[in-house]
């Protein structure tokens, strides 16, 4: 990893050991599928989050849609709307991953929508990106964790994008 000191304002990417966070066909991150036209929130544990952490770099699956659907990822409890776009596009019985950035908001957590028919989740997350100018979090799961986190942006192709 490269770390220019001298630039401020940047995320730092952190790699962890890939971890399953979520897998809703036993329960784990959510008591259930998500249902047709729903959403389910989920929290980032602290064994792979600091406070410094704004955004996971992680892998969402869709396990066994019951019909054609699409998944939206974004961060819970920030104020952020939905987005009008998907990050999965599964089909009915399809088993369907893809990378998915997924920010969190202050209390470590993010929100995922089903659009049609019920579909099974999983999460599994291979690293982070960390805020080390932030303030700490005041969430609740700020408990227990380390580091320091809030305001972030993340700069892509030119163009930063704030979160706050």
């Amino acid at each position: 990893m490269y770390v220019d000191d001298t630039v401020t304002g940047q995320l730092r990417y952190r790699p962890v050991s890939p971890v399953r966070i979520a897998d809703t066909r036993i329960g784990q991150g959510s008591p259930n599928a998500i249902g047709p036209n729903s959403t389910a929130k989920f929290i980032a544990p602290s064994t792979v989050t600091t406070t410094a952490t704004a955004a996971l770099v992680t892998n969402v699956t869709a396990v066994g849609p019951s019909a054609n659907t699409y998944l939206s990822v974004w961060p819970a409890d920030s104020g952020v709307s939905q987005p009008l776009v998907s990050n999965l596009n599964p089909g009915a019985g399809q088993i369907i991953p893809n990378a998915v950035f997924a920010e969190i908001g202050p209390n470590y957590g993010f929100n995922i929508y089903n659009n049609s028919g019920s579909t099974h989740v999983l999460v599994d997350v291979a690293g982070t990106f960390e805020d080390p100018e932030a303030p700490a979090k005041t969430g609740l799961g700020a408990q227990g964790r380390s580091g320091s986190a809030g305001t972030a942006g993340v700069k892509v192709n030119g163009v930063t994008a704030h979160r706050g």
